[in-house]
């Protein structure tokens, strides 16, 4: 019988111990540092907040750079090359790549002291229009008798589908009147569909650059009137009490309307790039439009995953 010499054993203990201890200390490499440039339309920040706390607390080496404009400065911004990503609140050309991952509502906002509840698409035409200019005109006693009319900048997505939606006269239910966002003079925008008829808000509506903007002026001015997206609205209600989102035909802007279809103004969320996503922009649209993503999505907004919705 062949017998291993003392020596031999302890060098062959000495190596499976050396092994092992290089096995235990052996940790799994951090992943290096990334960074992705994310262009938020100004309706979609509170939610793109929410959205890049998540990702960032299961992807702590990327830092997540959020700048914010309206949609068609995403637009801009995403085909120069300045953002990997943008976001827009409103169908997007179709020369980028896009992909929708949430609804709201579009709110139309007064101050909380304003006693008036309930608006039809008729009198919203007619106030945004310029038709009505005091608010006794609509037998409300507001504390300011002459409506102060507020829209958003050219570009912005809120005003074009609140425009589309709310500012256009159908001749049927069957008319296709599509929100359309006019990125620049060589998209030249979209064709209005057949039996539509845009009614332009009245000259004298006082713009403002922002939906905080926005909200902020409509809460320091009891006759004031505007709209901004429900997410903004309870984002900003959260800090101030001060406005209140009107009915529309009798409808609420909340999730579950807005689902099933008795609100009549929502705007889509599109996230938007040059390009198909790749790498870490790649790994945040796939979580927003994870069952995780949209269930958070889902706190306030409609989700466009079945069964994510609370």
């Amino acid at each position: 019988m062949c017998q291993r010499s003392p020596l031999f054993t302890a060098t062959r203990v000495a190596i499976l111990a050396a092994l092992l201890a290089a096995c235990a200390s052996t940790e799994t490499p951090a992943p290096p540092p990334a960074s992705l440039t994310l262009f938020g339309a100004t309706a979609t920040v509170p939610l793109l907040s929410r959205l890049i706390d998540r990702f960032q607390a299961t992807h702590p080496s990327t830092t997540v750079v959020l700048e914010t404009g309206n949609s068609t400065v995403s637009v801009q911004q995403v085909r120069a090359g300045d953002a990997t990503l943008g976001t827009v609140s409103a169908i997007p050309p179709d020369t980028l790549w896009s992909a929708p991952f949430a609804v709201d509502g579009v709110a139309v906002v007064v101050h909380r002291d304003n006693p008036l509840e309930n608006l039809t698409l008729a009198q919203v035409r007619d106030i945004f229009g310029g038709q009505v200019w005091h608010w006794s005109d609509l037998e409300v006693q507001a504390i300011e008798d002459e409506i102060t009319v507020l829209t958003r900048e050219e570009g912005s997505g809120t005003r074009a589908v609140f425009e589309a939606l709310a500012m256009t006269r159908r001749d049927s239910s069957e008319a296709n009147c599509p929100p359309v966002l006019a990125v620049d003079p060589e998209d030249h925008g979209a064709p209005e569909g057949e039996g539509c008829e845009k009614a332009p808000v009245t000259s004298m509506a006082l713009l403002v650059p922002a939906s905080s903007a926005m909200a902020e002026f409509i809460a320091e001015r009891p006759g004031a009137i505007g709209y901004v997206s429900q997410g903004v609205l309870s984002a900003y209600e959260a800090l101030s009490p001060a406005l209140k989102a009107v009915h529309i035909e009798g409808s609420a802007p909340i999730p579950d309307h807005v689902a099933d279809g008795t609100y009549h103004l929502v705007q889509p969320f599109f996230f938007i790039s040059a390009g198909e996503p790749e790498g870490v922009a790649r790994q945040f649209v796939d979580l927003c439009l994870s069952a995780e993503g949209q269930a958070l999505i889902a706190q306030g907004y409609v989700p466009l995953r079945a069964g994510a919705q609370d």
